[in-house]
């Protein structure tokens, strides 16, 4: 097994915080296909459920996300269910070259594909081919641009003390709300109800410094926008 080093005076390029992205391990890719059961890199051809969003995830990590709006989980083996980001779903970006990178958890292991028949896990002690990734950004025309409308309304903008959020789903759904700064970090999110139809959402935002946020929400099918000024 070939064993890469990574010298400290290399440039380590920084994460593609905000970007939609794509993983692959030699020709296969990253994949969160079984919903929530363990990850592998098995597919040849880039859906929504190969795409993940790189997150700000506080003191030099990120999060990845993926279309079911759940961070991937820095385990044995890895999954994408995890509805907060906390020490099991953050990773350090370690930038090996452009658009190569491995992943590595709090622990000190580095993601690692083993074999496409496998799940993805989390337990590779060293950068080598298997846990060395090519990542590129999706393009609008991979992206899902045909997904559902949950007609988004964020009220009233600007808003202090709290803020309105109503959404309606045209069947019942997980619904997951996100508050992201203007360095494209999180900094608030929750689960919204599982009833269809017209929802509203009274949301205290006191914890919010002043500035620009970008609220998303996500649902099956469903990612949708929209920006919010704090005063």
């Amino acid at each position: 097994m070939t064993v890469l080093s990574v010298h400290a005076q290399d440039t380590i390029p920084p994460a593609p915080v905000g970007s939609t992205i794509y993983l692959l391990n030699d020709v296969w890719l990253m994949s969160a296909a079984d919903r929530y059961g363990p990850m592998k890199c098995d597919h040849t051809t880039i859906s929504a459920s190969e795409q993940f969003i790189v997150v700000d995830a506080g003191d030099s990590t990120i999060a990845l996300q993926g279309s079911n709006g759940r961070y991937v989980t820095a385990t044995s083996p890895m999954r994408c269910t995890s509805t907060v980001i906390d020490h099991n779903a953050r990773f350090k970006w370690v930038g090996l070259g452009t658009n190569t990178v491995a992943l590595q958890n709090l622990k000190g292991e580095f993601v690692f594909m083993e074999s496409n028949l496998l799940s993805l896990n989390c337990k590779s002690t060293a950068i080598n081919s298997g846990s060395t990734f090519t990542w590129s950004a999706v393009s609008m025309s991979q992206q899902d641009e045909k997904s559902a409308n949950a007609n988004l309304n964020v009220f009233p903008n600007p808003a202090s003390g709290n803020v309105n959020i109503k959404y309606a789903l045209p069947t019942a759904a997980e619904v997951l709300i996100e508050f992201y700064n203007s360095r494209g970090a999180l900094v608030k999110s929750f689960l919204g109800g599982l009833q269809e139809g017209t929802t509203r959402l009274n949301v205290g935002i006191s914890d919010l410094e002043k500035g620009m946020y970008i609220v998303r929400l996500t649902s099956k099918g469903i990612k949708e926008t929209k920006k919010l000024i704090v005063q």
